[in-house]
C-alpha cells in the first residue's frame, strides 16, 4: 500500500497520504491524524459510550449478583480468577478460571457461608447441570458440611431492570445420584 500509511501501532488506523505532501509535511498529516482519532475516542467516553465491542444493553452478571448480596448484609469476595499462558507465538493467553471450576463469589455472614455462580438467566440450568455433573465431589462436600450452593440468573425487565433468579443446589440434588451425607 504505498498510499497509505499505518498508525498508532496495535489501533489498525490506517490513513491516506496526500501526494502533494512532501517531507516533514507527511509526518504533521499522520500525526494530524492520530490525534483526530484520539479525540473522537476521548469524546466518545465523555458521552458514555464505551469504545469496546461490548452491546449496551449486556449484563455485568457477577457485578450484578456481587451487589444484590451486599444489600442483603453479607460479606462478599470475588473468588474467580485470572490465569495467563504463555503461547508459541510469544503472546499470553487469558483465561478466566472459577475457584473449584464453579464458585464465582464466596458470600459470609455470621449464620452461613453462600458459594455463588453468576450467570445469565438462560444458562442457570447449565451451570446447576455442570455442578452436579463435573464438580460433584467438590459441591457434595461443600453441602454436606451445611453450606449453601447457588447459582444466580440474570437477566432485563421490560422496564430495563435487572432480575435475579436464584437456584439452590442442595442435599436432594446429590440424593439423586446416590451420595448421601
Amino acid at each position: 500500500m504505498p498510499n497509505r500509511a499505518r498508525l498508532g501501532g496495535a489501533s489498525g488506523i490506517t490513513a491516506r497520504r496526500n501526494p502533494s505532501y512532501a517531507g516533514s509535511h507527511d509526518t504533521q498529516y499522520l500525526a494530524a491524524c492520530v490525534f483526530g482519532a484520539r479525540r473522537l475516542m476521548v469524546a466518545a467516553l465523555v458521552r458514555g459510550h464505551s469504545m469496546r465491542s461490548t452491546r449496551r444493553d449486556q449484563l455485568d452478571c457477577k457485578q450484578l449478583t456481587i451487589d444484590y448480596y451486599r444489600r442483603q448484609r453479607y460479606i462478599v469476595g470475588d473468588v474467580e480468577f485470572t490465569a495467563r499462558y504463555p503461547r508459541a507465538n510469544g503472546r499470553w493467553r487469558t483465561v478466566k478460571r472459577d475457584l473449584w471450576g464453579f464458585v464465582d463469589i464466596i458470600a459470609v455472614r455470621p449464620d452461613e457461608i453462600l458459594f455463588v455462580q453468576a450467570t445469565s438467566w438462560a444458562h442457570v440450568a447449565d451451570h446447576r447441570r455442570k455442578i452436579l455433573d463435573d464438580c460433584t465431589a467438590t459441591a457434595f462436600a461443600l453441602v454436606s458440611g451445611g453450606h449453601r450452593l447457588i447459582v444466580v440468573g440474570w437477566k432485563l425487565d421490560d422496564g430495563g431492570r435487572p432480575i435475579a433468579r436464584e437456584c439452590t443446589i442442595d442435599a436432594a440434588d446429590f440424593a439423586e445420584k446416590g451420595l448421601t451425607a
